[in-house]
C-alpha cells in the first residue's frame, strides 16, 4: 500500500462521516422541539461534519495551497459558530422563545437572580438614583415582558414568521394621517 490509496480511503472515511454529520444536524434542527436544541443541533455536528469534509478535501487535493486556505475555513468556522451559537441562544432566553420544562438548570436565571439582588443594594445605598433608576427598570420589565408574552402567545398559536408591525414602521397612508393626495392638491378657497 502506497500513501495515496491510504489518503484516498482515509478522504472517503472523512467525506461520508462529514456528510452523515452535516444530514444530521439538518434533521436536528427540522426536528427538535425547541430553540436551544435546534440551536445544538445546527452547530455542534454541522461543524464537525464541515471539519471532516474539508480534511477530506485536503487528503485528496494534496496540495499546501489548498490545505491552507481549508485550514482557514476550519479555524473561522470553528471562531464564529460558538459566537453565534450564544448569541442566538442568549435572546431566544430573553425573549421567551425556549421552553423552560426542558432544561435541567438555568444557570442564566441564577445568574439575572444574583445581579438583580445586587443592583437592589446598590440602589438601597443612593435613593436618589433609586427613583430614576427604577422608572427605568421597570420599563424594561414591561418591556421585556411584553415580548416573552408576544413570542409565547405566537407559540401557542402555532404561528411562525414575522411580527406585528409598530405604528412607526407603517407607512403614512397605513396610519391614515396623511390626506388622500387629491386633498392634497385642491387648491384652498378664499
Amino acid at each position: 500500500m502506497n500513501w495515496e490509496i491510504v489518503a484516498d480511503v482515509l478522504a472517503a472515511v472523512c467525506l461520508l462521516l462529514g456528510a452523515f454529520l452535516t444530514f444530521a444536524a439538518g434533521v436536528g434542527v427540522l426536528r427538535f422541539p425547541d430553540l436551544l436544541a435546534r440551536m445544538h443541533a445546527a452547530t455542534k455536528p454541522q461543524v464537525l461534519g464541515l471539519i471532516l469534509m474539508l480534511t477530506a478535501e485536503a487528503l485528496r487535493v494534496r496540495s499546501w495551497k489548498v490545505a491552507g486556505l481549508l485550514f482557514l475555513v476550519i479555524c473561522f468556522q470553528l471562531l464564529t459558530a460558538p459566537v453565534a451559537a450564544h448569541m442566538v441562544g442568549r435572546a431566544g432566553v430573553r425573549t421567551g422563545q425556549m421552553r423552560s420544562e426542558y432544561l435541567v438548570t438555568n444557570e442564566l436565571e441564577d445568574d439575572q437572580n444574583e445581579a438583580e439582588a445586587m443592583r437592589r443594594r446598590a440602589l438601597e445605598r443612593d435613593p436618589q438614583v433609586n427613583r430614576d433608576l427604577e422608572r427605568k427598570l421597570e420599563a424594561r420589565i414591561l418591556k421585556m415582558r411584553a415580548a416573552a408574552q408576544q413570542g409565547k402567545e405566537l407559540q401557542g398559536n402555532g404561528q411562525q414568521g414575522k411580527e406585528p408591525r409598530s405604528p412607526e414602521e407603517h407607512g403614512p397612508d397605513e396610519q391614515g394621517t396623511e390626506e388622500a393626495p387629491e386633498a392634497q392638491s385642491k387648491p384652498e378657497s378664499s
